[in-house]
């Protein structure tokens, strides 16, 4: 106490009583005690580690049964707009389909509007061309309530377009409890569950069947419930399977497989396993989804901000598939499981980051990426395209070509070809317009035949407006215009004549002032096929050109004609047909 004192009385304060000591001491406790409650504050309101929220596969794709991948499947996925949820159909995409191989399907990256919803989709699930659609909201007495709809995509039959049923949007189905959390849905030719886990002092995990109407509880396995607030779910070809990620890095599995039963209950079989023995899954609380494709589970987890990791996770292990950058935190991600793919889709709004070269963004895009499940390489990478088979690029296309075409015909109108005074070879006359008709008509069939064949589209179905939507038409007209012009170049190199002419009498030869008969050259009938297959309305001016000679002729100073006998009293004149 001496050397306190002594202490004190060196720095020139004043001693400290008994009270004083006691209060001062009060207020250090109380200090402290007001330090601990916000440093705890902090600890509680902090924000994890990651630097988004976790994400949700917010998709669903139709499981291919066995044995038949040849069947298209389609995708669905929930997409935030401005002021609802988008229930966005991805149709299947293009590829040679039986049974006469013909390529059908969207292009990669096609995205159509289905439906919409004022509140937000907690899960969803796809079968055939239905999808079915849950989510929480409050009915008209303002309690609880879990709703759950229905959509089915329709085909038009012309080209991919389709429709979906009901056309006022989405069809409701009986609710499902709204205690506890909606671990996910799947549907099967068995109908459609949904898994609830109760978040109440006794867990338990509910299997529910959809039946005439009414939810129904089936059989769940008996050591799930300590695992519910872990639960995922992912559709599988035969029913669906629960994932429970632990926090070694493996996660612990129940496959179920429903067997159609009739009216009856599906009959449904659990089997235990594990994934990634080797903890290799993400852990430290990192939220991981899944997804199955193709039989495969795929892993999807973040890793930064914009970061997505998928891995291909088997019993054994798991192994990187795909690192994508630049996703946003409510990006959807489903299966097409006809073509092993996986798409991924987010919206961007203004002020977000922007694509190299890209012009400001006027109003929300959906970007979308397509990877191979099996490979993890991307096939597509760009903004969605909402548009139909017919796209406005190819319009726009088609216009530029069209207005190419008639400002070319029109200069070579205007500018012509000279007139020059030609005498024709004894026994030959100008071909009547009539004929040459005729004729091009006929080699204009026999183009349309083999650019048919070539593409295998019956010559029948090029009437119907369904190969115009898909552009399948301008494809064949494209091929015909090609193979006109190599095969009348071909015949009429050869002996003057194409098929349409051999048949209607008529010939190519090349114009002289000196009326001796010469064969025109390759490049003359070449040039003349080209613009002739080309720019038809050149060849069309010679029904009202009085000479009876197209620009065409003109411009490759060639003539056509027909044989007569000079030997006859006069002339057998060209009769029209």
């Amino acid at each position: 106490m001496t050397h306190l004192n002594q202490s004190i009385q060196a720095n020139d304060a004043p001693p400290i009583g008994p009270r004083r000591w006691i209060k001062r001491a009060g207020c250090d406790r109380f200090a402290r005690l007001i330090v601990v409650v916000i440093c705890v504050l902090c600890a509680m309101t902090a924000s994890p580690a990651r630097a988004e929220p976790p994400m949700t596969t917010r998709g669903a794709g139709a499981p291919a049964s066995s044995g038949s991948h040849s069947v298209p499947s389609h995708a669905w996925l929930s997409l935030p707009s401005k002021d609802e949820w988008i229930i966005a159909h991805v149709p299947p995409r293009r590829q040679a389909m039986p049974p006469d191989g013909k390529v059908r399907g969207a292009a990669d990256g096609t995205l159509r509007r289905a439906a919409s919803l004022s509140v937000e989709p907690v899960a969803m699930a796809a079968f055939g061309e239905d999808v079915y659609v849950a989510a929480d909201d409050v009915d008209e007495n303002g309690k609880a309530a879990r709703r759950v709809w229905t959509l089915r995509a329709v085909s038009t039959g012309v080209g991919d377009l389709w429709s979906y049923e009901p056309a006022d949007g989405l069809r409701s189905l009986r609710s499902l409890p709204a205690e506890g959390r909606l671990v996910g849905m799947a549907a099967s030719g068995a109908g459609l569950v949904a898994i609830l886990a109760a978040d109440s002092q006794a867990p338990r995990v509910r299997v529910l069947w959809l039946n005439r109407g009414e939810w129904q509880d089936l059989a769940s396995p008996r050591d799930v419930d300590n695992w519910g607030a872990r639960l995922r779910c992912i559709a599988t070809r035969d029913g669906f399977t629960l994932i429970a990620p632990d926090d070694s890095g493996s996660a612990r599995t129940w496959s179920a497989s429903l067997r159609d039963s009739g009216e009856h209950a599906p009959s449904i079989a659990w089997s235990e396993g594990v994934l990634a023995r080797d903890r290799s899954l993400p852990t430290c609380g990192i939220p991981v989804e899944f997804v199955s494709v193709c039989g495969r589970v795929i892993s999807v987890a973040p890793a930064g901000a914009g970061v997505r990791v998928l891995s291909g996770v088997d019993a054994g292990s798991s192994t990187t598939l795909a690192t994508i950058e630049g996703v946003q935190p409510d990006a959807a991600i489903a299966p097409l499981e006809s073509q092993g793919r996986l798409v991924l889709a987010w919206t961007r709004a203004e002020g977000s980051p922007r694509r190299p070269g890209e012009p400001p963004l006027t109003g929300r895009v959906v970007e979308m990426i397509e990877l191979s499940a099996s490979t993890g390489r991307v096939l597509y990478n760009a903004p969605s395209r909402a548009d139909g088979p017919v796209t406005p690029g190819d319009l726009g296309l088609l216009g530029l070509v069209l207005i190419v075409a008639m400002g070319v015909a029109l200069v070579l109108v205007v500018r012509g070809g000279e007139e020059a005074e030609i005498s024709l070879p004894p026994g030959m006359a100008l071909a009547d317009p009539g004929r040459r008709m005729a004729g091009s008509l006929i080699d204009g069939v026999i183009a349309l035949v083999v650019a048919s064949r070539l593409r295998g589209t019956p010559l029948l179905e090029l009437a119907s407006p369904s190969t115009f939507v898909s552009g399948e038409l301008v494809w064949v007209l494209a091929i015909g215009i090609i193979a006109g012009a190599a095969l009348g170049a071909t015949f009429e190199s050869l002996s003057g004549r194409s098929i349409g002419k051999a048949l209607t009498g008529c010939r190519v030869i090349r114009a002289t002032p000196t009326g001796e008969p010469a064969r025109a050259s390759l490049w003359q009938v070449m040039l003349r096929n080209a613009m002739k297959w080309a720019l038809p309305p050149l060849s069309m001016l010679a029904l009202v050109e009085p000479s009876r000679r197209s620009r065409i002729d003109l411009l490759t100073r060639t003539v056509v004609v027909v044989e007569y006998d000079p030997d006859a009293d006069e002339p057998e004149p060209a009769d029209d047909i």
